[in-house]
């Protein structure tokens, strides 16, 4: 292998990498593969989870594929500019710019752990729909719950969904799109392929199971594994508030900085922290379960009769950020649920409430 590329170019393609700590020495490299047809370098990093795959413009003089450390890579090539030389010379590849030499060990490409993506097929997306549901829905995932499907967000047969047990997030979608679970550690490397031009979509396995995603761009590639499992059906959360009216709207940030001002008197030493919400009339006040802490903030409604509503105050914080503006919110004692929504947004957010 012999290219020569320009260095601004390649430190880009060293911050797309994901996680180097790993058990297998050779994850903790990049793969390299120049290829000479093309005239590109492509550079690779992967969790065991997903692969992340940069595509750079280069004057591949011969081809050819290695492995080296990143973090030695980004160092030599820190504050440099202009053309370098990248060369494979038997289990070593050797960075040569002017007169300065930096020389890191190389494995075998072929023994890279990459993820098997033979088969697969094409699925037409709307990739600013699915950017959108990544960037809004994903809060309410847990990556380190035991139940799979609380480990990614659900994208496919029409909407797109993620909850953790205590709240679930919701948004209709379009398409065909076949039913997978993303994990949560992969949506943000999904989610910035797609948002870039002329992005595509291919899905590995069975057509009803797919066990594993591709979002590529002209730049930028992702694989990831997908979990395995079905989403639980909970429409009947999303009809329990069909006719239910709204007790009122709210400006986030004002809500978000009562919720903050009082949440330190009421958090226990794992963070949790239970509030009350009272509204009466246009004023709801903020109460911590012994009444240590207490703020209000302003509330647009046509409920006469005062409302409680017993919630976390993470939680709660945790879905106006992912809304934002002015948030209508609705409550039934019938499933113990608060839904938050915007009148223009399709996302639909549940937070359960709690026991006071």
């Amino acid at each position: 292998m012999r290219v020569v590329i320009d260095l601004v170019e390649l430190r880009t393609a060293i911050a797309t990498g994901v996680s180097r700590r790993s058990t297998l020495p050779i994850l903790e490299t990049a793969l390299v593969c120049a290829d000479a047809e093309r005239q590109r370098l492509s550079y690779t990093t992967s969790d065991t989870e997903k692969e992340v795959t940069a595509y750079v413009q280069a004057e591949v003089l011969e081809g050819g594929s290695g492995t080296l450390c990143p973090v030695r890579l980004k160092a030599a090539t820190q504050g440099l500019e202009g053309a370098g030389e990248l060369v494979h010379e038997g289990e070593r590849i050797t960075l040569r710019h002017g007169r300065r030499r930096f020389t890191f060990d190389s494995f075998c490409a072929e023994d890279w752990p990459g993820i098997q993506t033979d088969d697969g097929f094409d699925v037409s997306v709307l990739p600013d729909e699915m950017v959108a549901a990544l960037t809004r829905l994903a809060y309410a995932c847990a990556p380190e719950d035991h139940r799979p499907f609380c480990q990614g967000v659900h994208l496919g047969s029409g909407y797109a969904a993620a909850t953790d047990g205590f709240r679930f997030a919701y948004m209709p979608m379009h398409g065909d799109l076949a039913p997978m679970i993303v994990p949560a550690g992969s949506v943000t490397a999904v989610r910035n392929v797609l948002s870039k031009e002329r992005a595509t979509c291919r899905l590995f396995g069975d057509a009803q199971n797919p066990f594993a995603l591709l979002v590529q761009s002209d730049t930028l590639q992702v694989v990831t594994r997908l979990i395995s499992g079905r989403f639980p059906d909970l429409s009947n959360q999303i009809d329990a508030f069909d006719g239910v009216p709204i007790v009122g709207c709210v400006d986030v940030a004002e809500v978000i900085g009562a919720l903050s001002r009082v949440r330190p008197f009421g958090s226990n030493n794992s963070g949790y922290c239970a509030v009350t919400i009272n509204v009466d009339g246009d004023t709801a006040e903020v109460h911590t379960l012994r009444g240590d802490g207490v703020d209000e903030f302003h509330i647009e409604t046509n409920v006469q009769e005062p409302t409680q509503i017993p919630v976390d105050a993470g939680l709660l914080s945790d879905a106006l950020r992912a809304l934002g503006g002015k948030v209508a919110w609705r409550a039934t004692d019938k499933l113990q649920l608060l839904q938050l929504s915007r009148s223009d947004r399709t996302d639909v957010h549940y937070i359960a409430h709690v026991r006071v």
